[in-house]
């Protein structure tokens, strides 16, 4: 993995996770897909195509 791929899977965990505890265990999980080349089923995919704004308050996002 080069480090614009690192930066990418970096990226797209955080997106993916809601406390930052669980960063470790998703980007393992990504990695171990990556390595049997099983698609990611991740939703910042998509939310990256889509222009999705991470500060627009959500369902964890009890602050908004």
């Amino acid at each position: 993995m080069d480090v614009y791929q690192a930066a990418t899977l970096a990226s797209l965990v955080e997106r993916e996770s809601v406390y930052d505890e669980e960063m470790s265990l998703i980007a393992s999980v990504f990695i171990n897909r990556l390595r049997i080349g099983m698609t990611l089923g991740s939703d910042p995919t998509i939310q990256y195509a889509l222009g999705y704004d991470s500060h627009q308050p959500n369902l964890v996002d009890k602050s908004a």
